[in-house]
């Protein structure tokens, strides 16, 4: 049949074309709100990394060639990235995606905040350093798994 001929010969569209769906008028809300999470989760990790590598630094210029680094501060500041992990993995079913990325992110924003006001504060740095480090990377993982459920979920 004439049908089938027309199925057989016709090619797929072009993969680009695939975008263009996500701007489409039932995708937009979700595809503007995912991008505001995403955004502003990659520059809350990525951003908290840079300052605290930056403050066990003992170099207060960037001139010169080189710097030098405390780099056990670092270290444990990393490490406790799987405990982030483990809680938000732990309470991502019982309490919900939303309320796990809510709680997380906000106690990462305190931490951070009270960073700012305590970096010559060694200690309390480093306690809320641990803390914001754990709460952005369990923030970060809850994203991970809400964005997708969340986007299928609204597709149906």
């Amino acid at each position: 049949s004439e049908e089938e001929l027309i199925e057989e010969n016709s090619e797929p569209a072009p993969i680009y074309m695939a975008y263009f769906e996500l701007f489409d008028k039932k995708l937009i809300r979700v595809t503007c709100a995912m991008t505001c999470v995403w955004l502003s989760s990659s520059f809350l990790y990525n951003g908290l990394i840079f300052y605290i590598i930056r403050s066990y630094s003992d170099s207060d210029t960037d001139d010169g060639n080189s710097c030098h680094f405390d780099y056990p501060p670092i270290m444990e500041n990393a490490s406790v990235e799987v405990i982030g992990i483990t809680l938000v993995m732990l309470f991502l079913n019982k309490i919900g995606r939303v309320k796990s990325q809510a709680i997380t992110y906000s106690i990462c924003g305190i931490a951070v905040l009270v960073m700012g006001f305590n970096h010559d504060r060694k200690l309390l740095f480093l306690i809320f350093g641990l803390i914001a480090r754990a709460t952005a990377m369990g923030s970060t993982c809850a994203t991970w798994v809400c964005i997708p459920i969340s986007s299928v979920c609204y597709m149906l």
